[in-house]
């Protein structure tokens, strides 16, 4: 099962197909209304996740990680014109499993963010994302293979803005798939969901 999946997010959740298939369902703009807004701003912030694993390892089954992310305008990451509504998403990671002793887990992801700009509000702006990253454990779960895995992700969540301006809130849900991708002949995935709320600047 851990190789089925595995195969799908590989073929899947790699940035130029996210880019369009976000391009197909969000619709298209006119390269005019686009380059009319350029540039879009870079924004930077922090998110705290706490997380599931619910598959290998239940008796392991919780840890929390504090993100650092800049999203910034998807041009500067693709070799043409993308619609106003993508943005690029660079993130680091780094937490603690809950068994005791605690251990080190980190991750460092590039995605691609596509707002739902039809759902939107004054104050809040849904949207979805995916991509791929690397994700390090300090321990091995058994058949894990190797402490640096790929690490596929997608989710979807709500930035919100306060009318009065200022700082954006962000609420969200995700998915992640790690394993080494066949890099080693043991190969069993973590696969696990996270719920999380930041702030952005």
């Amino acid at each position: 099962m851990s190789g089925f999946v595995n195969n799908i997010f590989i073929r899947l959740l790699t940035p130029g197909f996210v880019v369009l298939l976000f391009s197909a369902a969000s619709g298209t703009e006119t390269a005019a209304a686009r380059d009319a807004e350029r540039p879009l701003p870079t924004k930077s912030g922090f998110s705290l996740s706490l997380g599931h694993i619910y598959d290998p390892n239940p008796e392991r089954d919780q840890f929390a990680m504090l993100t650092g992310f800049v999203t910034m305008d998807h041009d500067r990451a693709a070799f043409f014109l993308t619609p106003d509504f993508l943005r690029f998403k660079l993130e680091a990671s780094a937490g603690y499993g809950r068994r005791s002793p605690w251990r080190t887990m980190a991750s460092v992801n590039m995605l691609t963010l596509c707002y739902i700009d039809r759902l939107a509000t004054n104050t809040a702006r849904p949207y979805i994302e995916g991509g791929i990253g690397v994700f390090y454990t300090e321990e091995r779960w058994d058949g894990q293979g190797l402490h640096v895995m790929h690490n596929p992700v997608a989710g979807a969540g709500v930035h919100v803005s306060p009318q009065n301006g200022g700082r954006t809130y962000q609420i969200s849900i995700r998915f992640s798939h790690a394993s080494n991708g066949g890099l080693h002949r043991d190969n069993k995935a973590m696969n696990a969901v996270m719920l999380s709320t930041g702030i952005m600047f």
